[in-house]
């Protein structure tokens, strides 16, 4: 009995230390990527280049800065994005996720991003495309 329950502790801290540290799991990879999937129309998704459950995943933090809502993963990665509801509360440093989809129209448009905030796993917003 003791041993089941200290097994089952030590799984369920090491799967929790890899968010903590930085890194994402590749479970939790792929559920962000579900979740930024799900939100996209039928036609975004008919526009994605490669297999949707390969899309980028990037953590980064919430920046206000001269009126724009920024994404700032670091200090030569910085994504302007907007907002699905302006009632939405962030705050300064606040984690956020981004999942980035190659599309056939990135040469014109850039890719979609889409960012999530990841205590609620709720996607908050986009980046704008061209």
């Amino acid at each position: 009995m003791q041993k089941t329950t200290f097994v089952l502790l030590f799984f369920s801290i090491c799967l929790g230390c890899s968010s903590k540290s930085g890194t994402l799991s590749p479970t939790e990879k792929l559920s962000y990527r579900t979740i930024a999937y799900d939100r996209l129309s039928e036609q975004e998704k008919e526009s994605i280049i490669s297999d949707w459950q390969d899309a980028e995943v990037r953590q980064g933090i919430y920046q206000y800065n001269n009126s724009h809502i920024i994404f700032f993963v670091d200090s030569k990665t910085k994504l302007h994005f907007l907002l699905d509801d302006s009632d939405f509360i962030l705050y300064p440093a606040q984690p956020l996720i981004a999942v980035i989809f190659n599309t056939v129209d990135d040469a014109l448009l850039g890719p979609i991003v889409i960012i999530i905030e990841p205590k609620s796993k709720t996607p908050i917003g986009f980046v704008g495309r061209l």
